[in-house]
């Protein structure tokens, strides 16, 4: 399924290469997108306190965390840590990495594209990638029907329209 995933990733950027950036976070102050990411990390940790988690490595993020801890007790009583994803021991952390910036690139897709381009997007699919973005839906659908908090995002009605015509 990943490889099916991989094609159909692979079609996104071919027609929407320019809508296609793999930098989460500007390191240039002018730049400035997001200052840190650690309040996003630990909404998420505490989204799930009674699992073990294990983050990719972004030290920046953890420091931070840490010195929270201070006066954060729901934070500092969570099991979570940060590991280096590229390690040969970290494969379920490399998958977890691969799946989600599929999914950032899903996201930028249905942001960036017209209610036209998605339908003409859907529409010159081969029979393949229909299948896997139907594939893709399903897995979308068991994941939130498990828990909402697995797909949490806020997305504006447009992008929810254009992600209704693509899985439609």
């Amino acid at each position: 399924m990943l490889l099916r995933l991989g094609l159909l990733f692979y079609k996104c950027i071919t027609i929407h290469p320019s809508a296609v950036k793999f930098d989460l976070v500007f390191e240039r102050k002018k730049h400035l997108l997001i200052e840190s990411l650690s309040g996003f990390y630990s909404r998420r940790i505490k989204m799930f306190p009674k699992s073990t988690q294990i983050l990719d490595d972004e030290k920046k993020v953890e420091k931070i965390l840490k010195q929270s801890w201070e006066w954060d007790s729901e934070l500092s009583s969570i099991d979570y840590t940060f590991v280096k994803s590229v390690a040969t021991d970290n494969i379920p952390v490399q998958i977890s990495d691969a799946i989600a910036g599929f999914g950032r690139c899903f996201y930028d897709f249905l942001e960036s594209s017209s209610a036209t381009e998605v339908r003409n997007f859907k529409s010159s699919l081969n029979a393949r990638q229909k299948t896997t973005l139907t594939l893709f839906a399903s897995l979308i659908n068991k994941s939130a029907s498990e828990c909402d908090h697995f797909l949490y995002r806020v997305i504006a009605p447009s992008d929810e329209a254009n992600g209704t015509i693509l899985f439609s």
